[in-house]
């Protein structure tokens, strides 16, 4: 027998608990990062990222009523997938530029940028780019498709 799939919502319910499942983990990562990068620079201003997460935590708790909201899931959101998916690919060849800059060709990081640096870096705005493009190509579509007039019968 065929397993049973339930259709997936099209909308969920963003509650205050929701947004700290989802700001804990990132106040956890870039406060490890930050102290990392305190710990191997000295400057001070990485170890103070993590308050900008608490920041931003603080005012999406603040604005999401208290019965919480629905909102759209990415995957019911036109282009948000192609757009998500263009991004991750755009951070990935980001750390792995700087981790090539760093290591092969010797420049210290969180130095001075130079003049190479611009082609170095212009794949990880060309990918992100696109992926703005495909991801508004995507939703005009759907725009188009759900605002056509329906024929009169």
């Amino acid at each position: 027998m065929g397993r049973i799939v339930k259709p997936r919502p099209d909308k969920v319910l963003l509650t205050r608990r929701r947004w700290d499942a989802y700001m804990a983990p990132l106040f956890i990562a870039v406060a490890v990062i930050g102290i990392g990068l305190f710990w191997q620079t000295g400057e001070l201003h990485f170890a103070l990222r993590p308050v900008g997460v608490i920041l931003l935590w603080v005012i999406l708790r603040l604005l999401t009523p208290r019965e919480g909201m629905p909102v759209a899931t990415i995957s019911e959101t036109p282009g948000a997938t192609v757009m998500l998916s263009h991004f991750g690919v755009a951070l990935a060849s980001l750390a792995l530029l700087v981790a090539i800059d760093v290591f092969v060709f010797h420049h210290p990081f969180g130095g001075l940028l130079e003049l190479y640096h611009v082609a170095l870096f212009a794949p990880v705005a060309i990918i992100a780019f696109v992926g703005i493009h495909r991801a508004q190509r995507i939703a005009n579509a759907q725009m188009l498709t759900v605002n056509r007039p329906q024929d009169e019968a």
